[in-house]
C-alpha cells in the first residue's frame, strides 16, 4: 500500500478492469472494482450505411449482400470479441485491419490477424495513418463499434473521400447499479468514457460522495464533461489503456497530486 493513499474506485467493464487492477495492485494501490456499465451484445449485429446525409439502417437481407470490405476498423476490446465471434469475421477475406489500441489490436493477434495501431489510441489517431489518408472513394470499409458512441472515425472517412462506408452495432452499454460505495474510504476514481462518467458520478453523488475527489479520465474530451458536472480536480490520463492509466496514477502520484489523502 501507498504511504497515505486512499482506495482507488475502478469503474470500467472487464476485460479491462481486471487488467488495471492487477497493475494498480502491484503498485501496492488498494482498489474497489465495481463497473458502472454492463454490456449487451446486438446479435445479430446492425448494419448502418454512413453518407454525407447521416445513418441509415440496413435489414438483414441488404446487409448480407454487401462486398467484403478493403479495410475493417475495431474501436475497442468488445468490438473486437464480438467482431471475432460472430459471421461478419467469415465474410471478410485478406483485409486490412486497424484497431483503436493495443487492447484491442491484441484480440486480433491472438487469432493470427494482423492489425495496424495508431500512435494515438484515439480515432484522430487512426485517422492520421497513412493507409486511411491513402484510401480511396471505391474503397469500401467496415467499422466495428457499440451504439451511439463518437462519429469522429465516420466523420473523418467520409473528409478523405470514401463512399462505401458501413458500421456494424455490436454492442450497447447500459447503466449497471454497483454495490454500496466505501466513500470514506475512495480517494481516486477512476473512469473510462463519458458514459462511465455520468453513471459513476450520478452513483457517486447519491452515495455521499464529494465533487472535490479526485477523477482520472482518459481524453480532454471526458475531461471536459467531468468539469461541467462541478468535479474539481480532474487529471487526463491522455488514454485508457489499463498500462497508461496506471502510469499516469504512479507519475502523478509521486509528485504528490493524485490518489493521495491531503
Amino acid at each position: 500500500m501507498v504511504q497515505g493513499a486512499g482506495k482507488i474506485w475502478v469503474t470500467r467493464t472487464e476485460p479491462g478492469a481486471t487488467r488495471l487492477q492487477d497493475r494498480l495492485q502491484a503498485q501496492g494501490r488498494e482498489v474497489w472494482s465495481a463497473a458502472v456499465l454492463d454490456i449487451e451484445w446486438v446479435r445479430p449485429a446492425q448494419c448502418l450505411q454512413v453518407d454525407a446525409q447521416g445513418t441509415h439502417a440496413l435489414d438483414q437481407a441488404a446487409a448480407a449482400q454487401l462486398a467484403p470490405p478493403d479495410i475493417v476498423f475495431l474501436l475497442s476490446v468488445h468490438a473486437a470479441q464480438a467482431y471475432l465471434s460472430g459471421e461478419l469475421v467469415e465474410r471478410v477475406s485478406h483485409p486490412c485491419y486497424v484497431a483503436v489500441g493495443e487492447q484491442t489490436a491484441a484480440i486480433l493477434r491472438a487469432q493470427d490477424l494482423d492489425v495496424m495501431v495508431p500512435d494515438l489510441a484515439t480515432s484522430e489517431g487512426i485517422l492520421q495513418l497513412p493507409v486511411v489518408q491513402a484510401l480511396e472513394p471505391t474503397s469500401r470499409a467496415w467499422i466495428m463499434a457499440g451504439a451511439q458512441g463518437r462519429t469522429t472515425l465516420a466523420e473523418g472517412l467520409l473528409k478523405v473521400g470514401v463512399t462505401d462506408l458501413h458500421k456494424f452495432v455490436l454492442y450497447r452499454r447500459y447503466r449497471a447499479t454497483v454495490p454500496p460505495i466505501p466513500v470514506r474510504d475512495i480517494s481516486l476514481i477512476v473512469v473510462g468514457s463519458i458514459d462511465g462518467l455520468l453513471s459513476a458520478a450520478e452513483q457517486w453523488l447519491a452515495a455521499g460522495g464529494s465533487l472535490d475527489v479526485e477523477l482520472l479520465v482518459p481524453s480532454a474530451r471526458v475531461a471536459k464533461k467531468a468539469e461541467e458536472l462541478g468535479f474539481t480536480r480532474v487529471y487526463n490520463s491522455h488514454g485508457a489503456a489499463a498500462e497508461t492509466t496506471a502510469q499516469a496514477v504512479w507519475e502523478q502520484a509521486t509528485k504528490g497530486r493524485l490518489g493521495e489523502d491531503e
